[in-house]
């Protein structure tokens, strides 16, 4: 059960880098893509990145929602079964209602701990996963060269403007000549 989620997970993060990188390229080579009229089989490429990221979003929803939703199921089922058993006794006065009651209420703080169990269990999973994406990026190498001097406090410098004017509009005055 946690392996198929672990794999689903990393190949939700695989589409996912995949539609983004998509999207980084065609915006870094934006111009490129519109001289030469290619936005239709960009949009195409870009549709069928989006619906892999959908199925493949899907598939971890399914298998993060499925312990909640066994938790949930066999919760009905003790419940029934508490009632199936117990229902006759209290019909037959051997057994009171508040008994009954009572034991519903204990076999659903019974379960409580084995539903969180599930949950943190994938919870769990995921965290690690992100740890690891974590830990590559962190290996990832350095962009500045270490031998490169660094940036001076002070900047000694001049700027100088020569017959410079600016106004909002035509109708206003300059602000300055």
């Amino acid at each position: 059960f946690k392996w198929q989620f672990e794999k689903n997970r990393i190949e939700q993060g695989r589409v996912n880098d995949r539609r983004y990188n998509f999207i980084i390229e065609l915006l870094s080579g934006i111009h490129l893509v519109k001289s030469m009229g290619l936005e239709e089989q960009m949009m195409r490429r870009y549709d069928q990145l989006q619906s892999s990221a959908a199925e493949s979003n899907m598939r971890v929803t399914v298998w993060s929602e499925l312990p909640a939703n066994v938790g949930g199921l066999f919760s009905q089922f003790m419940l029934f079964g508490i009632i199936v058993v117990g229902g006759p006794g209290v019909m037959e006065g051997s057994l009171t209602l508040g008994t009954l009651t009572a034991c519903t209420v204990m076999a659903g703080r019974a379960l409580q701990p084995i539903q969180t169990a599930g949950g943190f269990w994938l919870r769990f999973a995921n965290a690690k996963m992100a740890r690891e994406q974590l830990h590559q990026v962190a290996e990832l190498p350095l962009e500045f060269q270490p031998e490169t001097p660094p940036f001076p406090k002070e900047i000694d410098g001049l700027v100088r403007l020569n017959s410079m004017s600016f106004r909002y509009s035509e109708e206003i005055p300059y602000l300055f000549e």
